[in-house]
């Protein structure tokens, strides 16, 4: 990559040069953009799921118990 190629989130254009990024259908998108326009929702309580964790349900929600919490 030149100096004068940039490498940038698909979406809000952030520079993704040393952070932390995620690649959908070969398009890199930021943590914060990924989750916003593409997380899985909790089933007990429907908030966004981070994209650090796969899981379900909440660990605080009353429909679950968050057993099923799986980090990546």
């Amino acid at each position: 990559m030149s100096t004068s190629e940039r490498f940038d989130c698909h979406y809000c254009k952030d520079s993704l040069l040393g952070k932390k990024y995620i690649m959908k259908e070969d398009t890199q998108y930021c943590t914060k953009c990924y989750e916003n326009l593409f997380a899985n929702c909790c089933e007990g309580c429907s908030s966004p799921i981070g994209c650090n964790c796969k899981v379900r349900k909440h660990q605080c929600c009353p429909k679950g118990n968050g057993s099923d919490i799986t980090n990546v």
